[in-house]
């Protein structure tokens, strides 16, 4: 099973909208789920109640002093108390749990079933649609925002990826070769 086929809350995206005491409605493929969220302010904790009429879930959430000041969000994992920042709902399954508690039932994320070379390939064009704008353009340049760092980064990853396929292209020519050389003696 993948776990990228359902759904999922990251808690991020949840702090970022701004944690506030309320209910909406989640809209995920042809699923309506009702979500209402309870945030204690003072003790720094959370409760995330998900209801469908095929399950009926409370999440806690929890905060985590950083080091500089501030807090850190985190779910705890209704089925392990765990923290995590994202919690999934497998296709077929009710409950949401996170990555730790799937990967004990033998779920995984799409590329984690891809060969290295189609994981290089994924690499190249997220980094060429961040730098061009396109997953396609082979022309790439600095963002005015970006720093030179970052950029030097993206270009050394993409180096790395595209020796990855370079060295999966000679693996397949050499086999070619010898197929064809296996060939030519029987001819």
């Amino acid at each position: 099973m993948l776990l990228d086929n359902g759904m999922s809350f990251n808690i991020n995206v949840v702090v970022r909208a701004g944690l506030k005491t309320g209910a909406c409605k989640v809209r995920a493929d042809t699923q309506e789920i009702s979500a209402e969220l309870v945030m204690e302010e003072r003790q720094w904790w959370g409760r995330l109640r998900l209801q469908h009429p095929d399950f009926d879930q409370t999440i806690t959430l929890t905060a985590v002093p950083r080091h500089f000041g501030g807090r850190q969000w985190y779910w705890l994992c209704p089925m392990t108390g765990d923290r995590c920042t994202i919690l999934h709902r497998p296709h077929g399954r009710t409950e949401f749990a996170g990555q730790k508690y799937w990967r004990q039932r033998r779920m995984a994320y799409r590329s984690q079933f891809l060969a290295p070379h189609k994981r290089a390939g994924i690499g190249i064009r997220r980094i060429n649609a961040k730098l061009s704008g396109s997953e396609e353009v082979d022309m790439l340049y600095k963002p005015k925002w970006q720093r030179w760092s970052t950029f030097d980064r993206h270009c050394a990853r993409l180096d790395k990826y595209e020796s990855i396929i370079n060295d999966h292209e000679e693996e397949l020519n050499v086999s070619l070769l010898k197929t064809l050389f296996r060939l030519q003696r029987r001819g």
